[in-house]
């Protein structure tokens, strides 16, 4: 439950069975949530028109501290809350103490605007104080409502679908919260010592003429002011008369345009269920298609591997047999000079080159032959050397053989 202190606005002069009547303003309303009481409460327009429509018999409260039977001897204080209990379903409910007691109801509440200084948006209730219970009220009411020193607090709950919970626009928050769904529960009428949260709704007037015996020229012109305001009701029940049934045409054909639009929407939605029918045998038949598509597409990829299996076992069975082709004219000895290479090809024949293997046998063939030729020329060399050295040593020898035998003979 929340409370905002305002003042009373005006009492009547007079009470009918009991019941004096008697005016409130509840609230200012605000243009924006920027502009908010002293308790930080902002009040939109829409979301008070339509609690005000539920406010009719919401409780006009008073705590008394002295309930006298006149004015000077009636003394009142706060509200009474004393706290939040459970109603009988359980759901959260605000509790009052036993000097709270109820004396009057509101019997509506509009918006209007009126002049506090300056024009000013506000809520408006009705009311009737229970004179005839609390009379020693009226009378402090009529004293003091003048001289702006009594207050009054509005009271808002939850709504029951929102668990006696009051909601509000864009959430709870300190200063600016907006109530959005809620409920006006009552009002306290509050001693002077409360501080209104409101400033603007303070006291604009009260009526405290007493009531004067009327004459019969009086009595007649009352009586012709009766006779001018019921001619002025019967025109106007003419007026509204004509207004009605005008609705009521208007009403009846819209009656016609809404039965013809739903004799529309009634074949709309035939159509409508004819298209899902036939949407979903259309899905169904294309998830079979497309349960067959997919099954053979696997058994195409299966084929598909197998074949790339047995062309990559072919593949490699080929560059073997071209690797056995190529080294058929080299010798077990010769094949050595490339052996690491050849069992590399022999594991990985794809990524290998017959070429380079060949290459580097010949290589090796090569250098053999080189290395032999050079052998042969130094043998042959050697050899040479050899015989014109034994050719000079005869040279040398000769001579002395002839000289010996000349020197004998």
């Amino acid at each position: 439950m929340e409370r905002f202190q305002t003042r009373l606005f005006e009492l009547s002069s007079e009470a009918r069975g009991g019941k004096r009547p008697i005016k409130m303003i509840l609230h200012r309303i605000m243009e924006s949530p920027d502009d908010y009481q002293s308790n930080g409460v902002s009040w939109k327009e829409e979301y008070v028109i339509e609690a005000a429509k539920r406010i009719t018999a919401a409780d006009i409260a008073v705590e008394y501290i002295n309930k006298g039977a006149t004015g000077d001897e009636t003394e009142i204080s706060g509200h009474g809350y004393s706290g939040e209990g459970v109603d009988a379903d359980g759901k959260p409910m605000p509790t009052f103490n036993a000097d709270s007691e109820v004396v009057g109801t509101i019997t509506g509440a509009y918006v209007t605007t009126v002049d506090l200084g300056a024009p000013t948006k506000v809520l408006m209730a009705d009311g009737v104080i229970y004179e005839h219970r609390h009379p020693g009220l009226v009378e402090y009411l009529k004293e003091r409502v003048p001289k702006g020193e009594v207050m009054g607090s509005v009271e808002i709950v939850g709504c029951p679908e929102n668990n006696n919970e009051i909601v509000y626009e864009d959430g709870y928050k300190p200063k600016g919260r907006v109530p959005m769904r809620y409920e006006y529960a009552g009002y306290a009428i509050l001693s002077a010592s409360v501080e209104p949260a409101d400033k603007a709704c303070y006291v604009l007037e009260i009526n405290n003429k007493e009531d004067e015996c009327m004459d019969e020229a009086k009595a007649r012109e009352f009586v012709d002011e009766i006779k001018q305001e019921l001619h002025n009701v019967l025109d106007a029940n003419t007026k509204l008369t004509a207004e009605i049934n005008s609705l009521n045409e208007a009403a009846e054909a819209k009656a016609n345009e809404l039965n013809e639009a739903n004799a529309k929407v009634a074949q709309l939605q035939a159509a409508l269920e004819q298209v899902q029918n036939e949407l979903a045998q259309c899905r169904e038949e294309f998830d079979q298609k497309w349960e067959e598509h997919d099954k053979q597409m696997n058994e195409l990829c299966m084929e598909k591997h197998a074949l790339e299996a047995a062309i990559a076992q072919y593949k490699v069975q080929e560059r073997l047999n071209a690797l056995n082709t190529a080294l058929l004219p080299f010798s077990d000895d010769e094949q050595k000079a490339a052996e690491s290479q050849i069992a590399a090809y022999r594991e990985d024949p794809i990524n290998h080159e017959v070429n380079e293997i060949v290459d580097a046998i010949y290589i090796a063939i090569g250098k053999r032959e080189k290395e032999a030729q050079a052998n042969k020329v130094s043998e042959q060399n050697e050899k040479q050397t050899t015989e014109e050295t034994d050719e000079s040593i005869e040279s040398v020898v000769e001579p002395e053989k002839q000289l010996t035998s000349v020197s004998i003979f």
